[in-house]
């Protein structure tokens, strides 16, 4: 056998390995506890990209539509404290979509004390009315009858619906047994037995 084809290891040759083979063990011990915890990542990385699609391709909740009510031909029906009865009518009746108890309404017609001595009668070319306040606003082209022979002619007109007084608080143009007149705001109240006119009044009587 020929020693030179097998070398004796020097101590330094030792020394060197043995360096070698402590970094492979560190190395090793290493990838033992690092391996676990990337994949133990990896996983939970997935998953929650799962949850997080599954999540967003869940449909949004959608706030409740609310769709304005329109009626054509509309008529409300009430009573007034003294007794009367009264209906209000529309060619169409809108209903607010943000406020149900807000009626806009086209063309509005009310009767009040329909049948009786004091009926009254009042017409616009639009106007609205609140269920909550009662309140009656008619604009454009009033014309207010009442059951004593008086016509009326203004531009708005505010009825509380639940006492039936009248105030309108535009030029008013007026006509009756005893004659003409005109104002610039008018009311009227106790079943139409008072009327009361303001502002710049011009009257002009009749004698019979």
């Amino acid at each position: 056998m020929d020693a030179a084809a097998y070398p004796v290891p020097t101590m330094s040759d030792r020394r060197a390995e043995i360096a070698r083979w402590r970094r492979r063990s560190r190395l090793i011990r290493t990838l033992r506890i690092a391996l676990p915890i990337v994949i133990g990542l990896i996983v939970v990385a997935l998953v929650g990209e799962v949850v997080w699609r599954n999540i967003t391709a869940l449909p949004t909740p959608q706030k409740e539509a609310r769709t304005a009510i329109r009626l054509v031909n509309a008529k409300l029906v009430g009573r007034v404290k003294d007794g009367r009865g009264f209906v209000i009518g529309a060619r169409q009746a809108i209903r607010d979509e943000h406020d149900y108890q807000a009626i806009s309404l086209m063309e509005p017609v009310l009767l009040i004390g329909g049948g009786l001595a004091n009926e009254a009668q009042m017409s616009a070319r639009i106007g609205s009315y609140n269920e909550r306040d009662k309140l009656l606003r008619l604009r454009g082209d009033v014309r207010i009858v009442d059951g004593k022979g008086h016509s009326f002619a203004s531009q708005e007109a505010i009825i509380d619906m639940r006492t039936g007084a009248v105030v309108g608080q535009s030029q008013v143009q007026g006509d009756g047994p005893l004659g003409q007149l005109n104002a610039k705001s008018y009311s009227v109240q106790d079943k139409g037995d008072r009327l009361v006119f303001k502002g710049g009044v011009h009257a002009r009587i009749e004698g019979h």
